[in-house]
C-alpha cells in the first residue's frame, strides 16, 4: 500500500488529498478482504460448508465491513497525529 501511495504522491497530511487517501486504502481494503463472504453469499452459495448458516455469511461480512472500518478511522487518528 505504501509504495502505491509514493508511486502517485498521496501526502500523509491532513491535505488536499486526504479523503482520495482514505478512498483508496478502502478500496483496496475492500478488494482484499471482502471477495470470499460475497461470493459464499451469492455465486458459491451451494457449494459452501453444509454447517455455514446464512448468519454465519453475514457476520462474517459485517465483522469485515466494521473491521475496514475501524482500521480508517484508527488509521486517519494516528496519520493526524503523527505528520
Amino acid at each position: 500500500m505504501s509504495a502505491a501511495v509514493d508511486f502517485w504522491g498521496l501526502p500523509f497530511s491532513l491535505g488536499q488529498r486526504f479523503v482520495l487517501r482514505l478512498v483508496v486504502e478502502g478500496m483496496v481494503s475492500a478488494c482484499v478482504v471482502l471477495p470470499q463472504p460475497l461470493l459464499l453469499k451469492t455465486v458459491l452459495r451451494e457449494k459452501r460448508d453444509a454447517f455455514m448458516l446464512d448468519e454465519d455469511v453475514d457476520a462474517m461480512l459485517r465483522g469485515r465491513l466494521l473491521g475496514i472500518a475501524g482500521g480508517l478511522w484508527v488509521g486517519a487518528t494516528i496519520n493526524s497525529m503523527m505528520f
